[in-house]
């Protein structure tokens, strides 16, 4: 049973994922609607980095607003929540604090969304190597694993409990799919005031890398190989697929 009541209140999402898919503008344009409050901040990391869960704690965090006289849904966005592991398993923490909570996902072509991924870890965090060495690492990553994480989260949710979609399907129309999104959550149908995207901002001793270079054709093929099984059963589990995997 969710520990929190309040005759205003109409349910609570998440964001659970993924790095660099665009989370943060859809954030945006999620608190843009009038019946949704804002959280604390954007990532509030609640589930995967406090041990003793609280919930009436994480429902205080997730309202910046005491005055809540409207109906009103709270929610989050952290896309670590998505692939990281603990114990116990976050999906079933979730599960068991936020039962009827409804999911987002945001997932882009893991073969850019892990290019983007080492470039913002080479102008913030210092990485070194060459991305035809670095990507073998990489893959290996959690943040890579779209089937496997998903089964995870499926263990514990159906799929109708969540909104699954790709990124450029998502900005390619982004009023269409944030109407979508209102009708998933149950809200009133609206449109963006504001559908300019949030571009995050780097440390001043980050090294600029606004115009990264593009992929080599064979690195590319490489990654599409090892990808391709992986995204076949993303595409078994959520009917979602890129011409590329095909």
């Amino acid at each position: 049973m969710v520990p929190f009541k309040h005759k205003n209140y109409l349910g609570t999402y998440l964001v659970i994922g993924e790095a660099k898919c665009g989370t943060s503008s859809l954030y945006k344009y999620l608190i843009q609607h009038p019946n949704i409050t804002p959280a604390r901040c954007k990532e509030l990391h609640y589930f995967d980095k406090v041990d003793n869960i609280n919930p009436s704690r994480y429902f205080s965090l997730l309202s910046s607003n005491t005055n809540l006289t409207i109906p009103f849904m709270l929610g989050e966005a952290t896309p670590a929540y998505f692939r990281v592991k603990r114990s116990p398993d976050i999906p079933k923490t979730i599960k068991n604090t936020i039962p009827g909570v409804h999911l987002i996902l945001l997932v882009r072509n893991p073969i850019d969304r892990m290019y983007s991924n080492y470039w913002h870890h080479v102008r913030k965090h210092g990485e070194k190597r060459p991305f035809e060495k670095a990507m073998y690492s990489w893959f290996k990553n959690p943040i890579s694993d779209y089937s496997g994480n998903l089964k995870r989260w499926l263990r514990y949710f159906n799929l109708n409990q969540m909104f699954i979609i790709k990124s450029a399907d998502f900005f390619n129309n982004i009023q269409n799919g944030y109407q979508r999104l209102c009708t998933f959550l149950g809200l009133s149908v609206v449109n963006l005031n504001d559908v300019s995207p949030v571009i995050p901002t780097a440390p001043k001793e980050a090294i600029p890398t606004k115009h990264y270079p593009k992929m080599k054709r064979s690195t590319r093929e490489i990654l599409r190989n090892m990808f391709v099984d992986q995204m076949q059963e993303f595409h078994d589990l959520t009917g979602i697929s890129w011409d590329e995997f095909v």
